[in-house]
Formats: C-alpha cells, sequence, structure tokens
C-alpha cells in the first residue's frame, strides 16, 4: 500500500509538474511563437530592404551616366554663348600650328528650333600645309562646329595663304 501511495504521490507531483510547466511556460511559448512570426516579418523586409538597396544602387549609377553623357553633350552643343573660349581655342590652335590669325569676326546669334547658330569669320596666313592641320584641329574640337566656306588665295612668293573661312558655331537653346 504505501508502494500505491508512493506511485500516487510521485504521479501526482509529475502530474503537477506538468500542469505547472505547461501553465508557466504557456505564455513563454507564446511569445516564442510572436517572435518568430516577428522574426519572419523582419526577414521578409531585410529582403525588400537589400533589393531597394540594389535598385537603388543601380537608379544611382544609371543617374551618374545619364549626367556624365549630358556633361559631354554640353561641352559639345553648351547652352550659353561662350564665344570668348571658342576664340581662344581657335587662337591657341592657330599657335600650334604657325598659322598667322588676321582677323576673327563673329557673326550674330541666330535662333533656331533647338540651337542657336553663330557665325565666325577668320581670316588667317599659312602654309597650305600648317593651314591644313590648323582647319583639321578646329574640326575636332569637342564644341559642335561647321566650317561652311573656305577661300584660299594663291600663295605668295615664301608660300603663305591668305585664307578666308567662314564658320558657325552652336549652342543649345
Amino acid at each position: 500500500m504505501t508502494r500505491k501511495i508512493d506511485i500516487i504521490a510521485i504521479v501526482s507531483i509529475i502530474s503537477l509538474l506538468l500542469i505547472s510547466y505547461t501553465t508557466l511556460f504557456h505564455k513563454e511559448r507564446i511569445k516564442i511563437a510572436e517572435l518568430k512570426v516577428k522574426e519572419e516579418r523582419m526577414k521578409e523586409k531585410l529582403g525588400l530592404a537589400k533589393e531597394v538597396d540594389i535598385s537603388i544602387k543601380t537608379i544611382t549609377e544609371e543617374t551618374n551616366h545619364i549626367q556624365k553623357r549630358l556633361e559631354e553633350s554640353e561641352k559639345r552643343l553648351p547652352r550659353k554663348e561662350d564665344i570668348a573660349i571658342f576664340l581662344k581655342d581657335i587662337s591657341k590652335i592657330a599657335g600650334y600650328n604657325n598659322v598667322k590669325l588676321m582677323s576673327i569676326i563673329p557673326g550674330n546669334s541666330e535662333k533656331g528650333s533647338f540651337y542657336s547658330r553663330i557665325p565666325i569669320n577668320i581670316t588667317v596666313d599659312a602654309i597650305f600645309k600648317e593651314l591644313y592641320k590648323f582647319l583639321y584641329q578646329i574640326e575636332n574640337t569637342t564644341r559642335v562646329i561647321r566650317i561652311e566656306d573656305i577661300t584660299i588665295n594663291e600663295p605668295n612668293s615664301s608660300g603663305i595663304c591668305r585664307t578666308s573661312i567662314l564658320l558657325s558655331i552652336f549652342t543649345a537653346d
């Protein structure tokens, strides 16, 4: 009989422990389940944040690329009439090629639909080889230009030709 009482006592204690465990730790299990749900939500948000971060990086790279292309375009077709800079460039190119500038006369700006045209009359003295280098380098400047007319006079006794050039530079409107 004492064995039965001992068994009943042990079963009772185990039952009491189980009941205590389930009631005491039930709240903790609920908290753990809630935390697991929060963890899953955070993982989803983290995944979305990574996608957004990648998208932001891509957009930044594309924006920088477009900005660089825009700056290159503005060098070729500036938004303002920077005639003075272009005339200095012509003067430098002439100096590099032993071309003597006799005159540079900018004309009036002519407005177009998307751009303005500024004609420039240039008169130079040079031997033909130097004149050719001069014209080649002017055409290969970063600006958009067009040589519209060239008149080359007969060379004098030292081989120097007087040349009149009409070129146009363009600016964006």
